[in-house]
């Protein structure tokens, strides 16, 4: 009986040269998916219920400490970071908004506050003031998916509309006209929280 040399070769399966191929078509598959899914699509766990309830602390104006019941609507609540780049790319917009009338409250997302204050200073301030959200819970309880994220709310502080990602010039257009449907809809809208 012979015995097989100890350093004989053994065939390599043939599975194993399919394998590359397979997990490459699979991966393909699943990025050919995902980018044909429209992000404003996916369930919200706020959409047509109340801002969730929170405290914090604001960065514009300084050192107060407020809650839900601060926001008062119709508005825009916009997540921002001074560490997101669509966030500055898409500030003009919300600049645009501010200046046609449109009442938007930022919420600063785990960020530095010298960093945000900074960014505020070189980008412009859209926002009737900005809340720092140090450690990321409100945007955890609104079901954030990343910044930039904007949800409209209206006078009741129920959020009816949610947008992910930068806001473009057709999409600042349509929140416009939504934003204004709330407003005429509601005579005591301009009873907005001042300082």
């Amino acid at each position: 009986m012979q015995t097989p040399a100890p350093n004989a070769a053994k065939p390599f399966p043939k599975l194993l040269l399919a394998l590359p191929v397979l997990l490459m078509t699979g991966l393909g598959l699943l990025y050919w998916r995902g980018m044909s899914i429209d992000p404003n699509t996916l369930p919200s766990p706020v959409l047509n219920k109340p801002v969730p309830a929170f405290s914090l602390p604001t960065l514009r104006p300084p050192n107060l400490q407020l809650n839900e019941t601060s926001l008062k609507g119709p508005a825009l609540i916009n997540v921002w970071a001074s560490w997101c780049i669509a966030c500055r790319d898409e500030n003009p917009e919300l600049l645009h908004l501010r200046d046609l009338g449109v009442v938007i409250y930022g919420i600063d997302n785990i960020d530095k506050t010298s960093d945000a204050e900074a960014w505020l200073d070189r980008y412009g301030d859209p926002y009737r003031l900005v809340l720092f959200d140090q450690n990321g819970v409100f945007a955890r309880n609104m079901g954030l998916y990343g910044t930039p994220e904007t949800y409209l709310i209206d006078s009741t502080g129920r959020v009816r509309r949610r947008h992910i990602g930068q806001i473009t010039r057709a999409v600042a257009d349509d929140l416009l006209k939504q934003w204004q449907g709330m407003t005429v809809a509601q005579p005591n809208s301009a009873s907005f929280f001042r300082y």
